[in-house]
């Protein structure tokens, strides 16, 4: 299939150049110097008389890659045409044309480099049919045994790499050959997460957000995740997702929080994946608010299922100050957790602020397992 594609979008597009430079060769004004062509092509098209002709509008017209590009199209697919795409591109370094031509030599041979890197080229200097290119770039995407050939070029940063990884989005079912390429598109890896969590397919969504941790980071991940509120750059919803509009992160780690007081609101969130048994939901933050003003919540319940447990904050003041609950995870049906932090509405609403320095859940060693 990819095979055939490729065949078909460069046979249409060299038939197209071959038409319109004939179309140009229809008065030759140094029919006598031909001897340039014939060295570059010693062979030249199936048709002698076709052969003379382009030899001598190549020599009579040094400059034009027309001559070069018709005797390239005659002599598709091979060597020769390779070495004719150089000439095109000593006159002319970015034509479109010397890229046609190596992309249809590179798709003779099933060069998967060779073809990248042509339709790189012609991504940039084509934007026309730039559509087209990345239709078949996304063909090569798509399987995972091109992979040997299709990482390195991503590795390069091409121009065309966020749009072909959006279409594998919402194309590709191969999960692990897909996060293999998003390894080069942090942005666009909570997109997967969430597409794999709305399958139901829970368990390849972790293990996927394990390998988009960098090894560096792995032996120092907490639990939760970025639990001093850093910003480590890791995708969600195994780390936090935060309400711009009411939260920020600070210079030096932190989480700072400006909550009106009125209606309950989300602040910062994220999915936890510990195992049974029993743990201490630990915070230490400061801050300023009111009696009956508003306050701050954390709660943790499973992911598709009832609250555990909440720990609410009302008596904020400006020394850091450690808040604990215990909070016992079921044996049975809650593989997956959900911690949150909300400001909950007061009687008489009154602005609060906060900076959390950290949240853990810390399991308590010497709890007995749930039966």
């Amino acid at each position: 299939m990819l095979a055939s594609r490729l065949v078909l979008a460069v046979s249409a597009f060299l038939l197209a150049l071959l038409s319109v430079h004939f179309a140009l060769f229809s008065a030759p004004r140094m029919a006598e110097l031909r001897q340039g062509t014939r060295e570059l092509s010693p062979s030249g098209p199936a048709n002698a008389q076709d052969t003379d002709r382009l030899a001598t509008l190549a020599a009579a017209e040094p400059l034009d890659t027309g001559p070069y590009i018709a005797l390239a199209i005659s002599a598709a697919g091979t060597e020769q045409a390779g070495r004719l795409a150089d000439a095109i591109q000593l006159r002319n370094p970015r034509s479109r044309s010397a890229w046609l031509i190596r992309l249809d030599i590179a798709q003779s041979r099933q060069d998967m480099p060779g073809l990248l890197t042509a339709l790189t080229r012609l991504y940039i200097l084509d934007p026309a049919r730039r559509s087209i290119y990345l239709d078949l770039i996304t063909q090569i995407a798509a399987e995972p045994g091109h992979a040997g050939a299709f990482l390195p070029a991503l590795s390069q940063q091409p121009p065309w790499g966020r749009e072909v990884a959006d279409r594998l989005l919402e194309t590709q079912a191969d999960t692990r050959h897909l996060a293999a390429i998003l390894t080069h598109f942090p942005s666009r890896q909570s997109r997967l997460l969430n597409r794999l969590i709305a399958g139901g397919a829970w368990d390849e969504a972790y293990i996927t957000f394990l390998s988009f941790v960098p090894p560096e980071m792995r032996t120092g991940l907490t639990t939760p995740v970025d639990g001093e509120f850093r910003g480590l750059g890791l995708p969600t919803p195994f780390t936090w997702t935060a309400n711009r509009s009411q939260t920020r992160l600070e210079p030096e780690g932190g989480l700072a929080v400006r909550f009106s007081g009125r209606s309950n609101t989300w602040l910062a969130w994220q999915i936890l994946a510990l195992s049974p048994g029993s743990y201490t939901l630990a915070t230490e933050l400061s801050g300023s608010s009111t009696l009956d003003g508003g306050y701050l919540r954390w709660e943790i319940r499973c992911a598709k299922g009832p609250g555990l447990q909440r720990l609410d904050i009302q008596d904020l003041s400006s020394a850091t100050r450690r808040h604990s609950i215990e909070v016992t995870i079921p044996q049975a049906d809650c593989p997956y957790q959900r911690l949150s932090l909300s400001g909950i509405g007061g009687t008489f609403p009154a602005p609060l602020q906060a900076v959390i320095s950290r949240v853990t859940l810390t399991r308590d060693p010497s709890a007995a397992r749930l039966p």
